[in-house]
């Protein structure tokens, strides 16, 4: 007989939810961050299946992401609009890249995908702590995951060349991969390598980078459902690798929260709370990687 998951459970979820929902709005990372090591830590080991635990994890974290990115494209859309052909091309090839990454997570060892995840948030807490979040934030009043105002309204450059659009071609499949295998959106990822490599105007990165994060989130959702049909073992109410339990717990929290927490991003030192939310990450991939 499957095992449902206890209300003690689904409640500390929902709890947890506000709190990553808050600090997500407030830093402008996407909540898989802390979903993900959240959902390792206490996911009953009774209820899933040793073999399916990493998938429906970073299935149903992926799940959230892609809502609170929909949340924040509906709000922003005018302004992401503007994003043009660039967040088009930069998102189908996050979507492809995306379908690779989770056919790799669900082909991998349970074991073997909570060790690259931990690997990948230590590559994360030095951005975490020295990304200069406040200019950011300054300069374009808005959060990496899309919760807050997302300006994009700059110049738009030239007509892409054919270099531009193979340059935009193979970093959206190589973040959307990576997205993909660890169950994270990529934004974290993709703004510094907008700015720093490709010289984009922050606000314009930003936008785009969460354009992304709503291509890429819901194709690795539809991919984990996919990859985890028919599996066995799997707890109530999931589609495939993605437990709509798990799923509402998390969002009734997060996704309103998150568009909260944009709002205080002012009354803040965000600096502060960015180191030590680094610290805190780069602790916990410490504690997966030695468990």
């Amino acid at each position: 007989m499957v095992e449902s998951f206890s209300l003690q459970f689904i409640l500390t979820l929902a709890v947890l939810g506000v709190g990553i929902g808050l600090i997500s709005g407030i830093t402008g990372i996407g909540g898989g961050v802390l979903m993900i090591p959240a959902l390792i830590l206490l996911l009953p080991p009774d209820v899933v299946p040793e073999e399916a635990r990493m998938p429906l994890i970073l299935g149903s974290s992926i799940t959230v992401a892609g809502m609170n990115a929909l949340v924040s494209f509906l709000v922003h859309r005018t302004r992401i609009a503007d994003l043009g052909r660039d967040g088009v091309i930069l998102g189908i090839a996050a979507v492809v890249g995306a379908q690779g990454g989770v056919a790799t997570a669900a082909a991998l060892p349970s074991a073997t995908l909570e060790t690259l995840f931990a690997l990948l948030l230590l590559l994360l807490t030095p951005l975490l702590i020295a990304a200069p979040e406040k200019k950011l934030v300054k300069e374009n009043d808005a959060a990496v995951d899309g919760s807050s105002s997302v300006d994009v309204n700059v110049p738009i450059p030239p007509k892409s060349n054919l270099r531009h659009i193979v340059i935009f071609v193979g970093l959206g499949v190589v973040l959307g991969f990576v997205s993909g295998t660890v169950g994270l959106g990529g934004a974290l990822l993709a703004i510094p390598v907008l700015i720093l490599v490709l010289k984009l105007p922050s606000r314009r990165a930003i936008g785009l980078a969460t354009t992304m994060m709503l291509f890429t989130a819901f194709s690795a959702s539809i991919g984990f459902m996919y990859h985890g049909f028919g599996e066995e073992g799997l707890p109530p109410y999931s589609i495939g690798f993605v437990n709509l339990v798990i799923v509402g717990a998390l969002a009734v929290g997060t996704v309103p929260l998150a568009m909260y927490g944009a709002g205080l991003v002012h009354r803040i030192n965000v600096r502060l709370l960015r180191t030590i939310l680094g610290i805190v990450v780069g602790a916990i991939a410490l504690f997966l990687l030695l468990t």
